[in-house]
């Protein structure tokens, strides 16, 4: 079966979440610049980079296991989850590659096969 339409959300939505979580630690920076706490900033890189890397890692197992029909169900849970997850994490900060791993997790889920 071609999946190509999740595979491209996929990519997609992890080109948004690198974008967006790098924006978020942009916000957190500005926010501590004039504060003496390094505390929150740290914690905000942490978070950030923590997102990033995670965001690609489940993107590129997604994309594999989607391209192979192998663990489509599973990918697509997968990437639902952390959309979810993500979201709560970050309050809503990484909505757009949210928006893109989630759609793609539904369609991974509710497209069938073709039958021959």
């Amino acid at each position: 079966m071609n999946r190509s339409i999740e595979i491209t959300l996929t990519i997609i939505g992890g080109l948004f979440y690198v974008f967006l979580v790098g924006m978020y630690m942009e916000a957190i920076d500005k926010a501590y610049a004039e504060s003496n706490s390094m505390g929150g900033l740290l914690e905000g890189v942490t978070i950030g980079f923590g997102m990033m890397g995670i965001a690609i890692i489940i993107g590129v197992l997604a994309s594999i296991w989607f391209k192979g029909d192998k663990k489509a169900k599973t990918a697509s849970m997968m990437l639902i989850i952390f959309a979810a997850v993500s979201l709560f994490i970050t309050q809503g900060g990484t909505f757009v590659g949210a928006f893109f791993y989630f759609a793609a997790g539904i369609l991974g889920i509710i497209r069938k096969p073709k039958s021959s």
